[in-house]
């Protein structure tokens, strides 16, 4: 069954065949186990083991942010700046602001003028 793209031109209407991809190829590669076509797909044991190696970075992950909320405050304050100020080099720009020597006191600012206007925006 053939799939056709209808557009009406100059009050007639025409048929345009809908591009469709070939169907891939599944062959066996020497050296691939039974789980695997053309290097590309998992079989369902392997992708469990990849779903549940990419949860358990997930959830290491998440520890690590909860036992360190000062990176939040960082992460936040450099946004706001970027923000702010929109250098030409993001980078240069990172490496100045989270190298400088008032880091802490210019986050310490920055959340005290973020929790303001938090508590501004409640009234």
């Amino acid at each position: 069954m053939e799939n056709f793209n209808k557009k009406i031109y100059d009050g007639k209407l025409k048929k345009e065949k809908i591009y469709q991809a070939p169907e891939p190829i599944q062959r066996r590669i020497p050296g691939m186990d039974d789980c695997q076509v053309n290097g590309t797909l998992l079989c369902n044991e392997k992708q469990k083991k990849l779903i549940n190696n990419m949860n358990n970075i997930r959830i290491s992950n998440e520890k690590y942010l909860r036992e360190h909320p000062e990176i939040n405050d960082i992460i936040g304050f450099f946004v706001s700046e970027v923000l702010k100020n929109k250098p030409k080099d993001i980078q240069e720009y990172a490496s100045e602001i989270l190298s400088s020597d008032t880091l802490k006191d210019d986050i310490e600012k920055y959340k005290e003028e973020y929790f303001e206007i938090k508590e501004l925006n409640k009234k």
